[in-house]
């Protein structure tokens, strides 16, 4: 499991701080590799979509599933 936390800089620019996932001694066919990348690239977008100021802004954690680069997936 990848938990994505949404929050801003000091400066008010998207952050995203990332929790878990398969990343310590991860074993990764380059499709494998190709699914995450796009994984991270949705996180990337959202995180730009949204708000970091204003009365619309809060903070928020997104939970993304990981099992596609466990060990034999």
């Amino acid at each position: 499991m990848l938990k994505a936390h949404y929050t801003r800089t000091a400066k008010h620019a998207p952050l995203v701080v990332l929790d878990g996932g398969p990343f310590n001694g991860m074993e990764s066919t380059p499709a494998q590799l190709r699914e995450l990348a796009a994984l991270l690239t949705r996180v990337a977008a959202h995180a730009e979509a949204r708000p970091c100021v204003g009365r619309l802004w809060a903070p928020a954690t997104e939970r993304y599933d990981t099992t596609a680069w466990r060990a034999g997936a």
